[in-house]
């Protein structure tokens, strides 16, 4: 039986052969252990893993591992390099293309991800809002974008990304200068305010 080799860079530009099955094999088990330091970075398997006579099986196996650990690495925070981010969408799109229960979960939960991290862009001094309309505020912005985003494909979906966290503090503006949430604010301060005086 003929093995395909695959020349892949690791993350000081040095290349190694693998064949599809052992470089699936190698990242999944480098991601037991770490979000990030593989054999080989993101960029470089989102390069491999989208040639033509790359088996598309051992692909979408590859691709999921990177967008879960980016989904993870987001969720602490992680700022996307470059190449990182134009890595982690490539994979992001072949997996939604490819569809199935595992690839379906994983791309919401990025999106989720993307959501949630735009919500936490402003700084909160001067944007504390304990009441409970902040909650609800934060639960229907969520639902509209996990709405929005199934209908657009490509570099539209990124675009939309880019601007989530604009979004988000736009409205945040406008419920803040529109009294949205002064009556839930004034009574979550006044129960803190009785809860710390009968400490």
């Amino acid at each position: 039986m003929k093995f395909v080799l695959f020349e892949v860079a690791d993350h000081q530009g040095n290349y190694h052969p693998y064949t599809p099955k052992k470089l699936r094999d190698t990242i999944l088990e480098d991601a037991k252990s770490s979000h990030y330091n593989w054999h080989a970075p993101a960029s470089e398997l989102a390069r491999v893993t989208t040639k033509s006579n790359f088996p598309a099986g051992y692909a979408a196996d590859i691709q999921r591992v990177v967008l879960e650990c980016y989904v993870y690495l987001l969720n602490a925070y992680h700022l996307l390099s470059t190449s990182e981010k134009e890595a982690v969408w490539c994979c992001f799109h072949n997996l939604r293309s490819i569809g199935g229960v595992n690839a379906e979960e994983v791309c919401q939960s990025f999106i989720d991800c993307l959501i949630q991290r735009s919500m936490h862009s402003k700084s909160i001094i001067g944007h504390l809002h304990p009441g409970d309309q902040y909650g609800i505020f934060c639960r229907k912005f969520k639902e509209e974008k996990r709405a929005e985003w199934q209908g657009k494909q490509g570099r539209q979906l990124e675009k939309w990304a880019d601007g989530l966290s604009e979004d988000y503090e736009s409205r945040l503006t406008f419920a803040e200068q529109t009294g949205v949430f002064e009556e839930s604010d004034h009574k979550a301060f006044k129960e803190i305010a009785n809860l710390v005086l009968n400490l």
